[in-house]
């Protein structure tokens, strides 16, 4: 045995680490939550009126499917974990295959989770801005929207498994280029040690490069992403705003009742709330982790804070998802029940109804696109865009 070589006894007094116990069990958990939740987000899309009919839906659709991938990889007690590490992390009980496989699901489900999240605001960017109605987007930008995300979660996830970069390191998650155990110290890259099965370096070969181009850029490139266009799609909301109250709205609304000059939002605020949230949920779930991404790179530790709270927001993406989607739904069920509705009812008629109306039993309205005479005898109609974006909206927004 080499001078720097640890011997097995000294390997097992190494011990389990207790905070990361912690965090796994955390993370494990609430991957399960954000699981069901997106599980729950894809039945309630698909019982809507809409149902997968409309691109956003769509979007929305894959990145459910995509935090199912993802939280499935994370739900997993370090059951997944090779044996080969038992000493050190608690409840390792799989082997290399196992641990690939874990490795090779968590990449392809927050690869493409990650860039479904920039799909959604392009998506929004493209109706606010462009003034693109649903039938153009589906046939010429959609296609991009799916195919971006779906072929680079493969590649790179195909070209990291081929390449044997999905390995422990150290927490149980199967997510590291090289394994590089306690019990590989003092041996050379290919070796096996005694009562252990995988080569010690093991990914050392491989596209250890490529590895860190696609994770510090998929992780610094989105938030870019994400944080321009929802303040692209801010600034176009507001210039529309300006324009229309700059035509002189008051006179139009002049002959109208004092209940009905009540201000709606416009269908492009609605939009606006909706990237707004959806970009809220994608930072809180990976806001931490690319702070700790930072601490990588300057080669320092995790604060003990920020790693509970990266094993605590991380997983639950699915979950934030469901919450925006359900939350609109909810508010008009109550407001549509009588005074001794409850939240959790309203909640119920939300989840289990698809759409109130069809929960209440009440026919569900339609938009009216007329708008009163204007002064003059002039009667104005929705303009086409409006129009459209009522129907890129759905029934829940709408």
């Amino acid at each position: 045995m080499e001078a720097n070589q640890i011997p097995l006894d000294e390997l097992v007094a190494i011990g389990i680490d207790v905070q990361r116990k912690a965090t796994t069990i955390i993370a494990s958990s609430l991957a399960i939550v954000s699981l069901i939740s997106s599980s729950a987000l894809i039945w309630m899309i698909k019982r809507s009126r809409a149902s997968f009919t409309t691109t956003y839906n769509r979007i929305l659709l894959a990145m459910a499917i995509s935090d199912i991938i993802f939280s499935f990889s994370v739900s997993h007690f370090n059951f997944t974990t090779p044996i080969d590490d038992n000493y050190f992390v608690w409840n390792a009980s799989g082997n290399q295959l196992t641990c690939s496989i874990q490795g090779f699901a968590s990449g392809v489900g927050a690869a493409s989770g990650l860039l479904y999240s920039c799909s959604l605001n392009l998506y929004s960017l493209a109706v606010v801005k462009y003034n693109k109605p649903d039938r153009y987007i589906r046939r010429k930008v959609e296609p991009f929207l799916h195919g971006v995300p779906i072929a680079w979660a493969l590649i790179s996830s195909i070209t990291l498994l081929a390449k044997q970069n999905f390995n422990d390191g150290g927490g149980g998650n199967c997510f590291a280029p090289i394994y590089e155990p306690p019990h590989c110290i003092g041996y050379e890259d290919g070796e096996t040690r005694e009562g252990f099965e995988i080569p010690c370096g093991r990914g050392h070969d491989g596209a250890v490069l490529f590895y860190y181009l696609n994770g510090f850029g998929t992780l610094f490139l989105v938030p870019l992403v994400v944080g321009t266009s929802l303040g692209v799609i801010y600034r176009s909301v507001s210039k529309q705003e300006n324009k229309m109250a700059s035509y002189g709205a008051s006179t139009l609304n002049a002959t109208q009742t004092a209940s009905d000059q009540q201000p709606d939002r416009s269908n492009s605020r609605i939009v606006l709330h909706r990237s707004i949230a959806y970009s809220a949920s994608y930072f809180l779930t990976w806001g931490f982790f690319i702070i700790g991404s930072c601490f990588d790179i300057a080669n320092k530790e995790w604060p003990t804070p920020l790693l509970y709270l990266i094993n605590t927001f991380n997983p639950l993406q699915g979950f934030f998802n469901f919450v925006i989607y359900i939350f609109p739904k909810v508010i008009r069920a109550k407001s549509r029940g009588d005074d001794n509705m409850t939240w959790f009812q309203a909640f119920k008629i939300a989840f289990m109804g698809g759409e109130t109306g069809r929960a209440t039993g009440r026919p569900r309205q339609e938009p009216c696109n007329r708008i009163p005479q204007a002064p003059g005898g002039r009667v104005g109609t929705m303009s086409t865009r409006d129009a459209t974006t009522t129907e890129q909206l759905g029934e829940d927004d709408a």
